[in-house]
């Protein structure tokens, strides 16, 4: 899980991608290492390649103005190679739409829509020393005064190496 909420504040614009930053001291494996730099925090290591089922629950929520917000997220991965560029693992786009405020009378009583979670599994070949970390970003926003903020209790990545 990560170690602490990641934002994305109100403003700017929209598909500028945060690194999810899941905790070093939560994440327990054999072969598998995450670092804990700052500049690539949530990033993990794989000691030993092979074919790897890799899960991926990502719950997020509105955060400053509560409105129309749709946030995306990915799992991408880079190779073994030092320098390698990260590039989207393909099906694992996942978007979560946090409805905002209820607006129609009654909206006390109807509560509200703050929350999304998506979940994505896959098996995927990843090489001995490749990275993989996971990705989040406001895909649209009815106002720029929205911005996204991931759940700590939504959010979880495990890796399983199967073969």
């Amino acid at each position: 899980r990560p170690a602490n909420t990641d934002i994305i504040s109100s403003g700017g614009n929209t598909g500028v991608k945060t690194t999810v930053s899941f905790d070093t001291q939560v994440f327990q494996s054999s072969g598998m290492s995450i670092s804990s730099d700052e500049e690539t925090v949530g990033e993990i290591t794989v000691t030993n390649a092979g074919v790897y089922q890799i899960s991926l629950n990502f719950a997020s929520e509105n955060s400053a103005t509560n409105n129309r917000l749709l946030v995306g997220a990915e799992l991408q991965i880079a190779s073994g190679n030092d320098g390698a560029a990260f590039e989207a693992i393909p099906g694992t786009r996942l978007f979560n739409y946090n409805r905002g405020i209820q607006t129609s009378s009654g909206a006390a009583a109807w509560g509200t829509i703050f929350e999304g979670s998506s979940s994505v599994t896959i098996l995927h070949s990843v090489a001995a020393g490749g990275k993989i970390r996971a990705q989040f970003w406001i895909d649209g926003r009815s106002t720029s005064a929205s911005g996204a903020k991931t759940l700590l209790e939504g959010c979880r990545l495990s890796l399983h190496n199967i073969s």
